[in-house]
């Protein structure tokens, strides 16, 4: 199960956020999440693919050229995972600090995922 936590909070980091082409995040979103995906922000909590496809693009939208990397390896919690990321405005820049992103998996249909985010350390 570790890998699939792993492999996942991975693909979610670099394809469904840190992809430029709108059309791609949307494929990947269609590929990890259930149609009740669960989003919980500071902002509020949101459901649904189209919510997390709507975030996902705002957020890019601030930021179109820099990059998303992973600052530590996927740390497994519990029956989730998170991992510790942050951007660069691309080779060579100095990073840019996200917060951390916790998934906690729920295995019933294909690998549907709630995420929460929390301040970086």
């Amino acid at each position: 199960m570790s890998d699939i936590i792993e492999t996942l909070l991975l693909r979610n980091l670099q394809e469904v956020f840190g992809e430029g082409d709108p059309a791609r995040p949307r494929a990947a979103i269609e590929d990890l999440y259930t149609e009740d995906c669960v989003v919980l922000l500071p902002t509020g909590r949101h459901v649904g693919r189209q919510a997390l496809d709507q975030i996902a693009g705002e957020l890019r939208a601030g930021h179109p050229t820099f990059v998303y990397t992973p600052h530590t390896a996927p740390q497994l919690v519990q029956d989730g995972g998170r991992i510790a990321w942050g951007l660069r405005a691309g080779r060579g820049a100095a990073p840019v600090h996200g917060p951390r992103c916790h998934h906690r998996p729920r295995w019933e249909d294909r690998h549907p995922l709630r995420f929460f985010y929390s301040p970086s350390v």
